[in-house]
Parts: structure tokens; sequence; C-alpha cells
């Protein structure tokens, strides 16, 4: 069974080093690839510019237009955008590995109640 990973904040080191470890492990497919709106790297292939080459995936900003494109997403994002993707992932039913530090108790609340219908790995 091929799972079909998102990454968000494909561009930034962690996602950069998640992109090529998911590119080098079998069964494991690089589905979408997520960075903040007002990025320069939106629309870039993730695996060119995470030095891997060409995977046909390219970065975009909106997150709901690629939940059908992974079936977990790795988040190593920033706080203050955190709270979004956990959301858009729980709605579309999306399992979510976290590794976004600095979320305050609210936001661990949601991850909480969230883990109570979608598998979610927090490891802060």
């Amino acid at each position: 069974m091929t799972v079909r990973v998102g990454v968000c904040g494909a561009a930034g080191r962690m996602g950069k080093t998640i992109l090529e470890v998911c590119s080098e492990t079998d069964n494991v497919e690089i589905g979408a690839a997520i960075e903040y709106s007002g990025s320069s790297m939106i629309g870039v292939d993730a695996g060119e510019q995470a030095g891997i080459g060409n995977i046909g995936v390219a970065i975009t900003d909106d997150i709901s237009k690629v939940t059908d494109q992974f079936d977990v997403l790795i988040d190593f994002t920033v706080a203050t955008s955190f709270t979004d993707n956990l959301e858009k992932c729980h709605a579309a039913g999306k399992g979510m590995v976290i590794g976004t530090t600095g979320l305050d108790d609210a936001q661990k609340e949601l991850i909480n109640k969230a883990a109570e219908d979608v598998p979610i790995v927090f490891a802060p």
C-alpha cells in the first residue's frame, strides 16, 4: 500500500529534508507540497526546490485545493498557520504528523479534539 504524503512547509529546511526522505522511501509518494501565501516558491516543483529533481508536484499556498492528493499531512510550519492546516485536514478526514513548535494550550486542545476523528502524531 502506497501512502500519499503532503508536506506543509515544503520549502523550509525541514520540509526539504522530509521531501528527500519521502522520495527515497518505498511505498511513500509525495502528493502535495504547501507553503505560505506570498512565498516565492508557489508554483515551483517541490522536488526541484528540494534538490531531488522534478517530481511533478507544484508547491501551492492553498491546502484546500490539494487535500485529495494526500493521505497524511506532515506539518512543519509556524504556530500562526498551523490551526488552519489542522482544521482543513480534520474536515477532509486526513491524518497529520505535527512537528510545529510554539503551539499554545488552545491549539493543543484542537489537536486533541481532532485526534478523536483522524490519526495524529504530535511531536512538539
